[in-house]
């Protein structure tokens, strides 16, 4: 397995006694398969992450007048003392 990004590029091995690792397809006309490091060690575990449902994060309930809090911005101001 290589992996490479911007200047680091890693090359990783692992035997596996018997089986063989479940590894997803490309999308259409891709040749490589993005993964986060969950989803990879997940494969090396053994886990077929094809069959995986993710669920959604958790979101705030909006109440009548709030705006979604995926739209809403953090009022970030830093106190400083003496102020």
């Amino acid at each position: 397995m290589l992996g490479s990004k911007h200047l680091h590029s890693e090359l990783s091995y692992k035997r596996l006694e018997e089986g063989k690792f479940k590894l997803p397809r490309p999308r259409e006309g891709a040749h490589t398969v993005e993964l986060r490091a969950s989803e990879l060690a997940m494969i090396l575990d053994g886990i077929d992450v094809s069959k995986l449902k993710r669920v959604p994060r958790y979101e705030r309930p909006v109440r009548s007048g709030e705006e979604k809090s995926s739209g809403e911005k953090i009022n970030t101001e830093i106190m400083m003392e003496g102020n």
